[in-house]
C-alpha cells in the first residue's frame, strides 16, 4: 500500500510538471504575440535647395542672351525652368542640389514633369533615377536635367514654339520637375 501510494504520488509529480510547463510555455507565447502598430515620429520632406551656393542654373549651348529662368516654388518641391535653344542638336544643363528637411532618410523614387514638347528629349541623369537616398538633414548634388533640341526629331521650320529675340529665333521650352519619394529603407 505504501508503494501504491508512493506510485501515485510520482504520477501525480509528473502530471503536474507537465501541465506546470504547459501552463508556463502558454504564458509565454502569448507574452511575445505582438499585435497592432507602431508609431514613428519622423518626417519626410525633400526640397530642391534654392540658396546660394547651390541655387539652381542653366549652362551650356548658346549663349543666347536671354533671361534663362529656373524657380523653385515656396514649397520647394517642384523646379520650373525656361530654356532657349538657338538650333537642333544645341542642348542645355539645369544643374540642381537636393535637400532632405525630414527627419527621416529619403529615397527619391522619380520625377514627375509636364509634358515635353515634340522634337526636345530631357535626360533626368541615371544617377538621380535609381534609388537615390539621401539622408536626414543632407544636402546633395549638384545633379543636372539635360535639355536637347533633337535634331533628327522635328524641322526647325515645323516648331510653332519659336520665339524671335534681336534677330534670331529661339525654341523656347517651359519644363518643370516635381519630386517624388518614399522613406528608405535600412
Amino acid at each position: 500500500m505504501a508503494t501504491r501510494r508512493k506510485n501515485l504520488y510520482i504520477v501525480f509529480g509528473v502530471l503536474a510538471v507537465f501541465l506546470l510547463s504547459a501552463i508556463v510555455y502558454a504564458a509565454l507565447t502569448g507574452l511575445l504575440t505582438f499585435n497592432g502598430t507602431a508609431l514613428l515620429n519622423a518626417s519626410l520632406r525633400v526640397e530642391f535647395v534654392n540658396d546660394p551656393p547651390t541655387t539652381p542654373t542653366i549652362e551650356g549651348g548658346v549663349d543666347t542672351g536671354n533671361d534663362e529662368e529656373v524657380e523653385v516654388s515656396a514649397s520647394g518641391q517642384t523646379l520650373s525652368f525656361t530654356v532657349y535653344l538657338e538650333e537642333p542638336g544645341e542642348s542645355k544643363e539645369v544643374t540642381f542640389h537636393l535637400e532632405n528637411m525630414g527627419t527621416a532618410d529619403a529615397e527619391l523614387t522619380n520625377f514627375s514633369s509636364g509634358p515635353v514638347p515634340d522634337g526636345l528629349t530631357v535626360d533626368w541623369g541615371d544617377d538621380i533615377l535609381d534609388g537615390l537616398v539621401i539622408d536626414a538633414g543632407a544636402t546633395d548634388g549638384p545633379y543636372s536635367i539635360t535639355v536637347e533640341w533633337d535634331i533628327d526629331a522635328i524641322d526647325p521650320a515645323d516648331i510653332g514654339a519659336l520665339e524671335t529675340r534681336n534677330g534670331t529665333d529661339y525654341y523656347v521650352a517651359a519644363l518643370s520637375a516635381t519630386l517624388n519619394y518614399i522613406q528608405a529603407t535600412p
